[in-house]
């Protein structure tokens, strides 16, 4: 979980992840481990041939078949690497940023972002900024709020009105989150807005968070996997599998999953009693991989074929009625 993790946040923030894969004598896969997606990345050479580079702290560059590197990638121009989702979200993911500490100023003032102290007579520079900062310390801050000013010597304070509602500071901050969802590809509601997503719709919207986001990336793990940790005999006899179980995902309440099993093993069943079992991650029972065929279905058997009448040879047709 954690490898799959780590990879994964590589592929999502830099376009690319990557794993060493140490093998055994035989060949077969021993252990994976992570390589740094910044020092790490692939070579093709005139003649074709490609190559992997990379290198650890302190030490040289090294290249790597392709074959030893486990390479997850997002989307890229050229195919080789993919587009870092960090770079190509700057100008969103600032936005985010900026909205987020300009929140927190305001909030720091006392929501109160603008306050202009007018003297009458002209102040020396030392004398404006003492008056700034005992006029900051004495009401900057939400524990400071409704704090008495004591003004005197003709000064007079004049606070600036400010509605976080006219700058579109909540409306700018929700839209961010929309905005940064969209680029990584997962539905809002995944990311902490759920302004428009209600219990309704939300398998819906899991529906096509799983068809138009994650199995793109479930599929794209399962044919490196497959490439490159099976062995030649295992892709061939196919013996091994490397899958996603994306039934996990979309998982209905244990009634409707009830029903739903009911109808397949009844009437004219599609699906065996161990394959039920196996999509609720059970284990099979002797005899259960046979799809029954129930008794009102014909006396024949599954193809509906008649028994002979008496005295006639099997595989004929039965005689015409006088």
């Amino acid at each position: 979980s954690q490898f799959r993790m780590q990879l994964q946040g590589h592929a999502l923030s830099t376009g690319n992840g990557y794993a060493y894969i140490f093998r055994r004598g035989d060949g077969t896969p021993e252990e994976l481990v992570p390589l740094d997606p910044a020092a790490t990345y692939p070579v093709r050479e005139e003649d074709g041939r490609l190559w992997y580079v990379t290198s650890a702290k302190g030490e040289q560059q090294r290249r790597l078949l392709p074959a030893d590197v486990l390479h997850i990638r997002g989307y890229g121009y050229d195919g080789l690497v993919g587009y870092s989702g960090v770079d190509k979200a700057r100008e969103s993911l600032g936005l985010g940023m900026g909205a987020g500490k300009f929140a927190g100023t305001y909030y720091r003032n006392n929501a109160r972002p603008g306050v202009v102290l007018e003297h009458p007579g002209k102040l020396r520079e030392e004398s404006r900024r003492e008056l700034r900062e005992s006029w900051q310390h004495m009401h900057a801050g939400l524990d400071k709020v409704s704090r008495t000013a004591i003004l005197d010597g003709g000064l007079k304070a004049h606070v600036i009105s400010f509605n976080p509602e006219d700058s579109q500071l909540i409306q700018t901050r929700e839209f961010s989150i929309r905005d940064i969802a969209n680029y990584i590809g997962v539905p809002p509601h995944k990311i902490g807005d759920t302004s428009r997503t209600g219990y309704a719709s939300l398998e819906q919207e899991n529906l096509s968070y799983l068809t138009e986001s994650l199995d793109t990336w479930l599929v794209n793990w399962e044919e490196e996997c497959w490439d490159k940790l099976l062995t030649e005999e295992e892709k061939s006899q196919d013996t091994v599998v490397v899958e996603f179980l994306r039934q996990a995902l979309l998982r209905a309440d244990l009634s409707t999953r009830a029903n739903y099993y009911r109808t397949a093993l009844g009437g004219r069943p599609w699906l065996s009693q161990n394959e039920v079992r196996g999509l609720e991650n059970l284990n099979p029972v002797e005899g259960g991989d046979e799809i029954l065929d129930p008794k009102n279905m014909g006396q024949g058997g599954a193809d509906n074929t008649p028994p002979p009448e008496p005295g006639q040879p099997p595989g004929q047709p039965p005689g015409r009625p006088e």
